[in-house]
């Protein structure tokens, strides 16, 4: 249920079995130890914040069906570097991978929607990839990636947010 393992600060290891559909929203937010997340393909929704302030978490697999990424979902998750998406991939919420290690992100064409703040903070972040045919990238997206110096645009996008790009070190955008 929601928030049920919240801040069990000694769980380090998750074995979900086959037959679960839903993560619900905040079950595993700070377990701070936790390393490793198996989930089964029978999962098809992962609640906002499921694993928010996981900091020992390093990478994570989505099971194929999923389709969105929900609001913080991976929101002060330290140490995550790697990201496998699914194909189904259609929404990147607000903030969900704010303040994480991940260093090169490609967006991929079937997001429709990429929150504001998705990757707020996100210092070690230095090459973002945008496949998907976005009209707007949101307040904040990429505020505070002190590390990001390059970005591809589509052609699509009509809007960018507010302080959408501020304290980055982009030297350039691919249109």
């Amino acid at each position: 249920g929601k928030s049920a393992f919240e801040v069990c600060s000694s769980l380090k290891r998750i074995e979900i079995p086959m037959g679960v559909k839903i993560i619900e929203e905040g079950t595993f937010s700070y377990c701070y130890e936790l390393t490793t997340v198996n989930l089964p393909e029978s999962v098809t929704n992962i609640g906002s914040s499921a694993f928010q302030g996981c900091r020992r978490l390093v990478e994570f697999k989505f099971p194929k069906n999923v389709a969105t990424i929900e609001d913080s979902l991976f929101s002060s998750c330290d140490k995550l570097k790697q990201v496998t998406l699914p194909k189904k991939i259609t929404k990147i919420g607000n903030n969900a991978f704010a303040s994480t290690s991940i260093s090169n992100f490609t967006v991929p064409a079937s997001v429709k929607s990429l929150g504001s703040g998705a990757f707020w903070s996100c210092r070690k972040l230095e090459t973002v990839v945008i496949d998907a045919q976005l009209t707007e990238i949101g307040d904040n997206t990429f505020n505070g990636c002190s590390s990001l110096k390059q970005i591809t645009l589509p052609d699509s996008v009509l809007h960018i947010g507010a302080s959408a790009f501020t304290s980055t070190r982009i030297k350039k955008i691919d249109l």
